[in-house]
């Protein structure tokens, strides 16, 4: 039997969706409005004034009006919450693409004309638009006809993200900025001239947090210019990069970077950073000084790089290659200090924007700038300044394509998970562990423990340990049971260990001794070291004292594989939270790994500085580790595969949120006939809950 993984729905299996349209039932002109969306969840409502917006062959057709006039042939879903990474994925195809076309994206209201669309939107007429809600940016070429378009907008805290993929191509990014910031919007169609379909729209429950490769706003004391910063725009985390002093140097002064030494054969100063993508999109303010001050990219030597500046009323790229200069795109641009310039990578096409507007494009070619990945900070004088550069990856290498998951409603099949199939959603009551009662020693639950299996304890089959809190906020581990897995009994003992105050409890077995791991919460710091102790019964335990003490490290999760012991767990370097690895040949002392951390905050595909190791499983020879971690003050879950424990990838479908898209900072992974969660809300005061298993792929 083909066994899967089971988590909690609404998440997987199925992509679920918090809004959903697959229009697969034809619906005449006219009959379109105030439906359903299929499969939902949805409803459509349409602005139709020629009778002609129809639903056929499974998508919804927006033909070429009459008499075109903008807002009157218009189509809007049902709104959608903002939040820093909410998607929202449509499937359009032009058959013409005239000047004033079709205006897809998300809108706040019910208003239904081009200035409705006003929160991350593509005006897809003669070329790619950029609209937001007031006025085009041009940011690509011609918009292909009779080709399979698929737009993305994900949403940040105020502004957006908006990405595009052609045909079988990459999403590739097309702009982000931080214009539109309404807390409700809606997917809509504003049609005037262009004749098209969509085949789909999608808003996943799954999120995703872009970011960039480099990020440097140079707040940091004068002198030299050290790295970028750890910290993206969004609060991503990201890897700090050390700045090459390629010509010149380069330097911090009131929070600015400023040239102070010039040098090669041009005179200027360059400071580059190694990133990760030939193809970006790199921003910076820049005030010009006597002189000017402009990006740099893909950067070889001093006699071959790309750079761009700003002086006599033009915004400029120029190539400088064997030593020769060119220019590449200069045009009209009115100056202003600290106005934006962006450059936009994408093979051999470059884009120019400035202050947020379409300066030009043109080609570079030159084989000597076609693979440098060092992208940065050029400076021709000695008193211009720069500030907040931000590097993103275009997308060419499918840096983004994790978007292409969200698409696929049916999921991705993963066929040697050992498992059985699924069994149904729990439809009994929640929680199946709950807070306890006023003087309780567990009034709140939280950093909830593993679940382990014992099938001949009758009665005791499922075990499971937890931190619970008394009124005076007093962390103590509690003990309980199950002969189900969903009818659970606290023990009498409760709390089970009460001399030390501990949390986060981790339990191994091991012959016939317990082991239980957990965060000593009384050290003198409090969250410093890990602890064991160990017991014949699961309720009376025996303190064998600390087992790991470095500077901040909790959050232990524990296995033994042959004679080896393995530990992940919780570590605090300056910044981040990591996730380290140690082991052991007896359980008792510890040898961390030298290459730690094997899992950094900067390997989370989704943005979160802190990482917390939950629970671990191995099917086959592939490690699944459930951690969890924050982004804007939401907790939830991620998952994360390995083969030799060192070497850790983030799953493109992190992160996951067990209970519908609310916060689940804790979930468990335990095996009987399949694999469930347990979980817990964030504001701890419910308790432990269970879910609704199904199909999981990751």
């Amino acid at each position: 039997m083909v066994r899967k993984l089971f988590l909690y729905a609404p998440i997987f299996g199925n992509v679920a969706y918090l809004l959903q349209d697959e229009f697969s039932t034809t619906l005449a002109a006219g009959s379109v409005d105030s439906t359903d969306c299929e499969p939902g969840p949805g409803t459509r409502k349409v602005q139709d004034n020629e009778t002609i917006i129809e639903i056929a062959d499974a998508r919804i057709q927006l033909p070429a009006q009459g008499t075109p006039t903008w807002g009157e042939e218009s189509v809007y879903l049902d709104e959608l919450t903002r939040a820093f990474g909410q998607v929202l994925l449509i499937h359009s195809q032009l058959s013409a693409a005239p000047a004033n076309g079709v205006i897809i994206g998300l809108g706040e209201g019910v208003g239904v004309g081009f200035a409705d669309v006003d929160n991350g939107a593509i005006n897809f007429s003669t070329n790619v638009m950029y609209w937001n809600g007031a006025a085009n940016v041009q940011v690509g070429g011609a918009v292909p006809t009779g080709q399979d378009l698929y737009m993305a907008v994900v949403l940040r805290a105020a502004g957006c993200f908006l990405f595009l993929r052609q045909g079988s191509g990459y999403f590739e990014l097309l702009w982000h900025d931080t214009s539109g910031n309404d807390a409700a919007v809606r997917p809509k169609w504003v049609n005037h001239s262009a004749a098209s379909y969509s085949s789909y729209a999608r808003s996943p429950l799954a999120m995703m947090y872009p970011k960039p490769e480099a990020y440097d706003t140079f707040t940091r004391s004068n002198g030299a210019i050290g790295s970028s910063e750890a910290a993206g725009p969004d609060a991503q985390a990201l890897e700090a990069i050390a700045y090459a002093a390629d010509v010149g140097t380069i330097q911090i002064n009131t929070n600015k970077a400023i040239g102070t030494v010039l040098g090669g054969a041009a005179n200027r100063a360059i400071a580059t950073l190694e990133c990760d993508s030939v193809d970006v999109m790199i921003d910076v303010d820049i005030t010009n000084g006597t002189s000017v001050a402009g990006q740099v990219l893909r950067y070889v030597d001093d006699s071959n790089y790309i750079f761009t500046y700003h002086a006599a009323g033009a915004a400029r790229l120029t190539k400088r290659v064997a030593g020769v200069e060119t220019s590449v795109v200069n045009a009209a641009a009115a100056y202003g200090a600290g106005n934006t310039m962006r450059v936009t990578s994408d093979g051999t096409t470059f884009i120019l924007h400035y202050n947020g507007a379409y300066v030009g494009q043109g080609t570079i070619s030159d084989a000597a700038l076609q693979t440098s990945k060092k992208h940065g900070l050029m400076f021709a004088d000695l008193d211009s300044t720069i500030d907040n550069l931000c590097i993103f990856p275009r997308g060419t290498g499918g840096e983004y394509n994790r978007l292409a998951n969200f698409n696929t409603p049916s999921g991705l099949t993963i066929a040697d998970l050992p498992d059985t199939e699924a069994i149904g959603k729990y439809e009994g009551s929640n929680p199946i562990i709950p807070i306890g009662g006023a003087g309780e020693s567990d009034v709140q639950i939280r950093e909830i423990g593993n679940v382990l299996y014992e099938p001949t304890d009758s009665g005791k089959e499922y075990k499971t340990w937890y931190t619970g809190l008394n009124a005076a906020g007093a962390q103590k581990i509690h003990y309980a049971y199950s002969s189900d897995g969903i009818t659970w009994t606290k023990s009498a003992s409760n709390p089970v260990i009460n001399a030390r105050k501990a949390e986060d409890p981790y339990v191994v077995k091991v012959g016939s001794t317990y082991y239980l791991y957990a965060e000593d919460k009384e050290a003198a710091d409090p969250e410093e070291d890990i602890r064991y102790w160990t017991s014949a019964d699961g309720e009376t335990w025996a303190d064998q004292g600390q087992i790991i003490d470095v500077t901040n490290c909790a959050s232990p999760v524990v296995w033994k594989e042959g004679a080896t012991w393995y530990m992940l767990y919780e570590n605090y370097p300056v910044g981040n939270l990591d996730i380290n690895l140690a082991t052991s040949a007896d359980g008792a002392t510890w040898v961390a790994e030298a290459t730690n951390p094997v899992m950094a905050a900067v390997d989370c595909k989704w943005g979160s500085t802190t990482l917390v190791p939950d629970d671990l499983v191995k099917i086959g020879a592939t490690y699944y580790l459930f951690y969890h971690g924050v982004v804007n003050s939401v907790w939830k879950t991620g998952i994360a595969t390995s083969s030799n424990l060192t070497t850790w990838t983030d799953s493109d479908r992190s992160p996951i949120c067990p209970d519908g898209g609310t916060q689940a900072p804790t979930t468990m992974v335990y095996y009987d006939s399949r694999y469930v969660l347990h979980y817990y809300y964030d504001t701890d005061v419910s308790g432990i809950l269970r879910g609704y298993p199904c199909a999981f792929a990751l």
